[in-house]
């Protein structure tokens, strides 16, 4: 016989059972009735030079004082950033970071541009540079809290969560961060944000933790734990997804108020909690085939120019292990689901197997860009997506 629970949390009914491979259900009203469709509308090409990577993690479009269009990458392998044209793909810069202190193989791990003389850089140690336009570096901060002493390790900050999943804002003279220091030793809360003071060079703690579901249920960490967020400069806010909560986690910083918005799909109705016996025997690790086997959500991105949110939905792939008989591991199936600026849902789109990267996506002026796994050596290729009334 097996036990039930029920637990009432955030508005969800959460349902366990004392197994193995619990299945944590949510119920919702939200009615998935699609009053958009989200479209392919071509491919964007960017070239890049002989040592960039294939797989780019760090992205942002910009633009210019006369309406250009720009998209800025980060090449993970040399540290350098570069800068393409959107109207062509075309690389018209390249900024060489003139930092002598590194001592990584992998300098940096993303950045955040703010403007051509203000571009945040972030490294492993953790360390923030304040770069030009020319590489030079402007400021270096240092991220530990203004009265943290090395006695108190579980308060120093492990490290920047910096991708084109994870987005930094600058607000006043404070840039707030995404951590991987993720919880806190003796409080058990779960942190996730850091404010870095631009004036004072003090960091410390910001208001975000992790939802209450992560204190209840085991996701397996790192996969899980790799939370994404998006600013919305129109309204103010920064808006949370974390893969194993439908909710929305969002923050006004014009108020400092945090409160949840359902922001679902109509694909994703249970979350598994982590087996360690189911996965004992996984190749290559049991984590990361729990997370090729199981649903969460990923990315969140705001579209500044048809105020939009796209949420993107990783569902399971196929067969019970992560590698297909010795071939090229397979990706999980992507799909978007678009949100209004109050968070009303209005249509969802399942795309194409193993044809995409999993978290390189950025929006334009042009509509919502995912890359796409199979290119060539000297481009990076994404899918455009535009979203239209039915």
């Amino acid at each position: 016989m097996v036990r039930l629970c029920c637990i009432l949390l955030g508005g969800f009914l959460f349902i366990c059972c004392e197994k193995k491979s619990n299945r944590i259900i949510f119920d919702t009203d939200r009615k998935f009735r699609d009053i958009v469709s989200i479209e392919e509308k071509g491919m964007l090409e960017i070239d890049t030079d002989s040592v960039t990577s294939p797989m780019v993690n760090a992205l942002q479009e910009y633009e210019d004082s006369s309406g250009n269009h720009f998209l800025m990458y980060l090449n993970e392998e040399t540290g350098n950033l570069y800068i393409n044209d959107l109207s062509n793909g075309g690389i018209v810069d390249r900024i060489v970071i003139k930092d002598l202190k590194n001592s990584y193989k992998k300098p940096y791990q993303g950045f955040y541009f703010h403007s051509r003389d203000s571009i945040f850089v972030f490294s492993f140690l953790p360390k923030v540079l304040l770069v030009d336009n020319k590489g030079d570096i402007k400021k270096e901060y240092i991220l530990r809290g203004k009265d943290i002493s090395d006695d108190r390790n579980d308060l120093l900050f492990k490290g920047i969560w910096s991708s084109t999943l994870v987005a930094s804002y600058l607000k006043g003279d404070s840039l707030l961060l995404g951590s991987v220091r993720f919880g806190n030793a003796s409080s058990g809360k779960k942190y996730i944000q850091i404010v870095l003071n631009l004036k004072t060079g003090y960091s410390s703690e910001g208001s975000i933790v992790a939802p209450e579901i992560y204190n209840r249920f085991n996701f397996g960490g790192k996969h899980y734990d790799m939370y994404s967020v998006c600013a919305n400069p129109i309204a103010d806010l920064l808006v949370y997804s974390f893969p194993g909560y439908q909710n929305l986690m969002i923050q006004s910083l014009k108020s400092n108020e945090i409160y949840e918005e359902e922001a679902g799909s109509r694909r994703v109705t249970y979350f598994e909690e982590f087996d360690k016996l189911k996965y004992k025997n996984s190749k290559p690790k049991e984590h990361l085939e729990y997370f090729m086997n199981t649903s969460c959500f990923g990315g969140i991105y705001f579209d500044r120019y048809r105020n939009l949110y796209y949420r993107i939905s990783l569902l399971p792939i196929d067969n019970s292990s992560f590698y297909n008989s010795g071939k090229k591991p397979q990706s999980k199936q992507l799909s978007i689901s678009v949100f209004d600026s109050k968070f009303r849902y209005l249509g969802e789109k399942l795309l194409e197997k193993n044809k995409y990267e999993m978290f390189s996506a950025f929006v334009s002026h042009d509509g919502f860009f995912i890359q796409n796994k199979i290119g060539k050596d000297d481009i990076l290729r994404f899918t455009r997506f535009s979203v239209r009334e039915i």
